[in-house]
């Protein structure tokens, strides 16, 4: 009686935890539009594959589709495009090689631009502060002596 009983506990949990995980073959509607939106349409139309009209777009969705339920993984599928239309394909360029010059630039310039323009500030502050040095009064006797002292040598 109790291998009868622990037989039907099993198969009880067994049969939830089947339930309640997704059957073989169906793939998961976030991971379909995460690989969906990797990509642009392949009649490069200049819209992402998910939203793109056209119908080479939704066979690539289709197959893409087909591929995640065969178990393939979105680095697979990317290779995959990448290979047959290169890098065009991607939304976003990889992160890695030539095309991570594309995620530095932008990050390089903002420092850039930064230091550019506390420089500015500070020259522009030294020059204000020579030009009030430039106002300061002078004693008139002295100006006049140096004035005669000049005359001599001049």
């Amino acid at each position: 009686m109790p291998a009868k009983k622990l037989f039907i506990l099993i198969t009880l949990i067994m049969l939830l935890v089947a339930g309640l995980s997704p059957t073989f073959g169906e793939v998961d509607k976030d991971v379909l539009n995460n690989v969906i939106h990797t990509f642009w349409a392949p009649d490069f139309c200049g819209m992402n594959l998910a939203d793109c009209p056209a119908s080479s777009a939704e066979e690539m969705r289709n197959q893409i589709k087909q591929m995640l339920e065969q178990g393939k993984t979105k680095q697979e599928i990317i290779k995959f495009y990448t290979d047959i239309y290169g890098t065009k394909i991607l939304a976003e360029p990889p992160k890695s090689g030539f095309f991570a010059t594309v995620w530095i630039i932008p990050a390089v310039a903002v420092i850039a631009g930064g230091i550019l323009a506390l420089t500015v500030v500070k020259n522009r502050r030294k020059i204000e502060n020579i030009e009030e040095e430039k106002n300061i009064k002078v004693d008139e006797k002295i100006a006049t002596e140096v004035e005669k002292e000049l005359k001599k040598y001049l």
